[in-house]
């Protein structure tokens, strides 16, 4: 009995690989298709929410600060921080020369999420013709951002998700990284992407939205949104909705991110979505997946010692499918070839978060809990 599951196993490995091997190929780069800065740059908002962000923000808003166009302006919506956040965006902002638009928030009113709501506020000042809403801690070249207005006015896309480059100091932090990257890549394909009867299928990027202001102002918006704790992936599917011209592309320089520096980090950071976003709040979904992702992790090493061939196989095409894989996005390549590995600490954090939710019956977030039935009830976007 066990061998046939491990036989089973890897032939679900080597079916994953071959799917997966077209969806990370069909996510194209920017630097694939180059545009070349337009004469006269739209005017964009950069909308970012900050929550205890003091030990991050300044790099990340000095270097997009530092190359701006005249009719560009940042709004950065500080919300309840309880660090020094707040103190260090005023200085900031002094500093500026009005670059820099500050927003501050005391209170959280019911019905909301702190993040959805802080971009909710952004957006509602904004004056851009394209607003740009992004994390405290991503660093963004001004470069890019021209090349990305240039691409999105020449191909005329309502909206654009670019993928960063994803940094941590840990190996064993960067395989979960590649096996993420995998669970993305498989659970969205370009064809329902860009299909505009799918409109149950829409990608953002907590890195880089970038939305046409114009169909941003009709579509459904943050208040659709409120309570979903995927806000960035589900911010693609409210553009999607609304009508937009929608792709995905990888950012392969100036679009770049520290997601979590250590492994702890990361099971902390990722308990607000995991049991919500891919589980949907239930808890056979968190088992099944949780089982799912360990079998796809070690199942094939229950025959390793009847089959060896096929376990290599199995493996095998894992590691060559992450090779090209990190080739495509222009990362390192050595730990796409341990990704199996990932998958088994993916499902540990689904596991931790389900384990946390159902002891608190609340999921929490930046020191604020949010009740799970109302979550459930509010849930816009299903993995």
């Amino acid at each position: 009995m066990i061998p046939l599951v491990g036989l089973i196993s890897c032939l679900i490995m080597l079916l994953c690989a071959a799917v997966l091997l077209f969806r990370i190929k069909e996510i194209q780069r920017l630097g694939d298709d180059v545009s070349e800065p337009l004469a006269a740059p739209p005017s964009l908002s950069v909308i970012i929410a900050a929550c205890n962000e003091e030990n991050t923000i300044e790099p990340a808003l000095r270097r997009l600060m530092s190359d701006c166009e005249p009719n560009w302006e940042i709004i950065v919506v500080e919300d309840r921080s309880s660090d020094g956040t707040r103190a260090l965006l005023e200085r900031l902002a002094a500093d500026s020369e009005h670059r820099l638009r500050l927003v501050l928030i005391d209170e959280l009113p019911d019905g909301w999420l702190g993040k959805v709501h802080a971009l909710h506020q952004g957006s509602l000042v904004a004056s851009g013709d394209w607003l740009l809403f992004s994390d405290a801690d991503i660093h963004i070249d001004g470069a890019l951002i021209r090349q990305t207005l240039a691409h999105v006015e020449r191909q005329r896309l309502d909206h654009l998700a670019l993928l960063p480059k994803l940094t941590t100091k840990t190996f064993l932090t960067r395989i979960v990284i590649a096996a993420f990257v995998a669970v993305f890549a498989l659970s969205s394909s370009r064809k329902r992407r860009q299909d505009a009867a799918q409109l149950n299928h829409g990608v953002g990027v907590g890195a880089f939205n970038l939305c046409r202001r114009s169909v941003f102002r009709r579509s459904e918006g943050f208040e659709w949104l409120r309570l979903e704790v995927a806000d960035d992936l589900a911010l693609g599917l409210a553009m999607k909705r609304a009508g937009a011209r929608h792709e995905v592309l990888i950012a392969t320089w100036g679009l770049e991110v520290e997601w979590y520096p250590d492994l702890a980090g990361m099971f902390r950071g990722l308990e607000k979505n995991s049991f919500g976003a891919a589980c949907h709040y239930s808890y056979p979904r968190a088992l099944g997946a949780v089982v799912g992702l360990s079998l796809w992790a070690l199942g094939p090493l229950c025959c390793v010692w009847t089959h060896p061939f096929a376990c290599f196989l199995a493996y095998g095409s894992m590691a060559a499918v992450g090779f090209l894989g990190a080739r495509h996005l222009n990362w390192n390549v050595l730990p796409f070839f341990f990704a199996p590995v990932g998958f088994f600490f993916i499902g540990l954090m689904i596991a931790n978060s389900a384990w946390s939710a159902w002891r608190r019956g609340s999921i929490r977030w930046r020191g604020t809990d949010y009740d799970l039935d109302e979550l459930r009830r509010c849930q816009v976007l299903r993995l």
